[in-house]
């Protein structure tokens, strides 16, 4: 499943990135994917939440 949700997050973001070039800007998508990659991780552990972006 996990594997799915990253597919999702990546094509989403390669989407974005393309058709609204102006507005997304390569910090703006690395924090998404950053924010993104932790809640990912902290799913796998039950009890754990995820890291806030800092």
């Amino acid at each position: 499943m996990e594997t799915l949700r990253l597919s999702a997050l990546l094509d989403g973001l390669t989407m974005r990135a393309v058709l609204q070039e102006d507005s997304a800007t390569p910090e703006l998508l690395h924090a998404a994917l950053r924010r993104s990659l932790r809640a990912l991780a902290g799913s796998g552990q039950p009890g754990r939440a995820p890291a806030a972006d800092g």
